[in-house]
């Protein structure tokens, strides 16, 4: 007893030791973290004042001052004002501060913002980001040049990106920066990163700048008004523009009217034009009707957006011929203050006939234009709805344009003053949103086809029933998957998708950076939903824009008459391990650095091949080339042997709830003439279909289907026909 009291004690000295030495080697660690941490910020620091100080190196000798906080909250934004002589000529903030919008990667992209105190960016240079589209993709030259071209604009512009060839210019308060082809939802997050936070500094630091809180249209006022009381009233607003008048204000410049295009009489009309605001409710129903009016605030205009009808009479139309209907009229802007507004086409009556009043005089053109809550609109106050003339534009310029404007004013009756917010990004349309919306064409283009290959997959049948007919509706699949969904939608999965969807899982930003791709998003929960009830097969027989083109290579190979690679099902239950080695190699990289992780991803050609349109350093190209000239040998060579996103879909698809592939007990025995002919070797010799392989082409199916193909259906058909003979003849 007395030796084990010993034993404990001794124990129990060593255990305090142990945590003495624990507690001193935890404390010593603590503190050498925070010193190399704060050596990290001062290290960090030191090296952004001195991109500063180059941002205004014109300037000759500027001082960065210290970092303060706007409004002196603790939870604003930090800034450095920049001094030249002791004067204050800009700010400089970091975004990551003020508006860490997630990029396609699920992580912000950092930039160091200067701004001068006249309201014009002095430069963007990008300090951090983890966008894959710039991972051994386009270097990241390419983003800083992109940033430039912010230089000299100005915080109250309208900034958009634009097709490259048309940026990099300001037109009537409008800036336009050229976009990075196949890179837009990071550009358009670099934009947006931008704007948002020069907004927030400018709107305390930059003298002149405030940001409008618009006021509310009141739908509860209402007044029964006829024709005659909104022209009385002047809440119709019009104006008429003789010949004369645009004439004149061309005068002096070399794109004036020539005189063989002039009016004899410059009395002439040139256009009468007339604008109302139609979202009040007073105006609304009167003109639109009660549906009319129902229609339009519940399910044309969003929250803050407002409507305004414009109509017009006269030879000039406000539209021009080369309008296009859900688009932007370039013949039409507003300006309210120093802000320039653009106003959409709602397309309202793109299949109703419109029934305006019975007093409503007849006009040659009426046009229901929306303005989106974005523009920061204040239909409480006055604003001026300009006619844009312009002359002299060809492919070389833009030519000279000449606004004519029509002041409107609605009394403050109609409306609704709202409280000033500190942080009105919640007023703006969401990044993810916006390009939804942009992007909605291409969004029913993609659906249309998504219908049309469930249509397929639920009644298999009905489209394998004639086999040419169903080769032709493959082959025509396959180029619309490589066409539309591959190039020109940029439509292609890939396994980074998956590190994205991985972090979104723990990071709530990230599933906000898989909202910014809407066709992306669009495929991965159709790929999902497909994944769990059939399989694989779905996406990488139909829907893989790569794996498309390797059938389209393995076709060409055919023609060619190249000799076809037939790899035994051995080796190849062997070979086809290899891309879940890939595919755990990936995983394990990604969980130490993610950054590693989608380097090596580019195992997959995909953004070679298509993102990129083969628009890459050599060794990229060549190993894109390579894997499709072996599929001209051995049938889908990539997606079968090295995929790793092929394995990834695999895998979850063993949880698949149907086996959708009809098979007859003959199958493998005797008969093996699907095997033979499966050229992606997803049927086992005992005729079962080896679903982590099949890619669903649906060519067994035919085989099966077919009378004059089918071995067993041969064979019970021979069966069932009995030889007659017939009875002697009695003369």
């Amino acid at each position: 007893m007395h030796s084990f009291k010993n034993f404990y004690a001794v124990c129990n000295f060593f255990l305090h030791i142990c945590l003495a030495l624990a507690t001193l080697t935890l404390s010593a660690m603590t503190s050498t973290v925070r010193v190399l941490a704060a050596a990290s910020d001062t290290s960090r620091t030191d090296r952004i004042e001195a991109e500063i100080k180059h941002m205004y190196g014109v300037y000759g000798v500027v001082e960065v001052g210290a970092r303060e906080r706007i409004e002196n909250s603790i939870d604003a934004p930090w800034v450095w004002p920049v001094l030249h002589q002791r004067k204050v000529i800009g700010y400089a903030f970091n975004t990551l501060e003020i508006a860490p919008l997630p990029g396609f990667s699920g992580q912000p992209i950092e930039l160091l913002v200067a701004i001068n105190v006249d309201g014009t960016y002095r430069d963007v240079r990008v300090l951090s980001h983890k966008e894959p589209m710039f991972v051994d993709g386009y270097m990241d030259e390419t983003m800083d040049a992109f940033a430039e071209q912010y230089k000299g604009k100005h915080v109250k512009d309208r900034i958009k990106v634009v097709t490259r060839g048309k940026g990099a210019r300001r037109v009537r308060g409008k800036a336009y920066v050229d976009g990075i082809t196949t890179a837009t939802i990071s550009v358009e997050v670099l934009n947006d990163s931008v704007i948002q936070s020069a907004i927030e500094i400018a709107g305390t630091k930059i003298k002149g700048f405030r940001r409008v809180v618009p006021a509310k249209v009141n739908q509860a006022h209402f007044e029964a008004v006829t024709w005659s009381d909104l022209i009385q009233s002047e809440w119709i607003a019009e104006q008429r523009f003789t010949a004369g008048e645009v004439y004149d204000a061309f005068d002096g410049s070399r794109h004036a009217f020539r005189s063989d295009e002039r009016i004899n009489d410059p009395t002439t009309t040139f256009s009468e034009l007339g604008v109302v605001q139609v979202n009040v409710p007073s105006i609304g129903r009167y003109l639109l009707g009660e549906q009319g009016y129902r229609k339009l605030t519940k399910r044309s205009l969003k929250p803050g957006d407002s409507a305004i009808l414009v109509f017009s009479n006269g030879p000039y139309s406000f539209l021009g011929k080369d309008f296009v209907p859900s688009t932007a009229p370039e013949r039409l802007h507003i300006r309210q203050g120093e802000q320039t507004i653009e106003v959409q086409d709602l397309n309202f009556y793109n299949f109703l006939k419109p029934s305006w009043p019975a007093e409503m005089p007849a006009y040659k053109e009426v046009k229901l234009l929306r303005i989106s809550a974005f523009e920061a609109f204040d239909p409480s106050q006055p604003w001026d709805l300009h006619l844009n003339v312009v002359r002299g534009r060809n492919q070389l310029t833009d030519g000279v344009t000449r606004s004519f404007p029509l002041r409107y004013n609605l009394p403050q009756k109609f409306f609704v003053k709202q409280e000033a917010r500190a942080d009105q990004s919640d007023v703006t349309t969401p990044l993810w949103l916006r390009l939804w919306m942009d992007r909605w064409v291409e969004i029913v283009f993609l659906l249309a086809g998504l219908i049309l290959l469930t249509a397929v997959i639920l009644t298999p049948a009905r489209f394998t029933k004639k086999a040419q007919h169903f080769e032709y509706f493959r082959w025509a699949f396959l180029l619309y998957t490589i066409g539309f969904i591959g190039y020109f939608t940029q439509g292609q999965l890939s396994v980074t998708l998956l590190f994205t969807v991985a972090q979104s899982i723990f990071n709530t930003s990230a599933m906000t950076g898989l909202l910014l791709d809407p066709i992306l998003c669009i495929l991965g929960v159709y790929t999902l939903v497909t994944l769990f009830v059939w399989g694989r097969g779905f996406f990488c027989g139909w829907l893989c824009p790569f794996g498309a083109m390797q059938e389209v290579m393995g076709w060409i190979g055919e023609k060619l008459r190249l000799p076809q690679v037939r790899i035994s099902w051995m080796t190849h239950s062997h070979a086809n391990k290899l891309k879940y080695v890939i595919f755990l190699g990936l995983i394990v990289t990604s969980v130490f650095s993610l950054t590693k992780a989608e380097v090596l991803a580019e195992v997959e050609p995909f953004k070679t091949a298509l993102t990129m349109s083969f628009e890459r350093s050599w060794p990229f190209v060549a190993y894109a080339v390579l894997l499709l000239i072996a599929s001209m040998f051995v049938h889908k060579f990539f997606c079968r042997y090295i995929c790793p996103l092929g394995a990834a879909l695999a895998i979850v698809g063993k949880f698949r709830a149907i086996d959708s592939i009809p098979r007859r007990k003959e199958c493998g025995s005797p008969c093996q003439l699907c095997s033979v002919r499966c050229g992606i070797n997803a049927i086992k010799p005992t005729g079962e279909i080896d679903y982590d392989e099949c890619v669903q082409c649906y060519e067994c199916v035919v085989i099966h289907d077919d009378e004059k193909e089918c071995v067993p259906l041969i064979q019970r058909a021979k069966r069932t026909i009995r030889p007659t003979t017939s009875a002697p003849s009695v003369v």
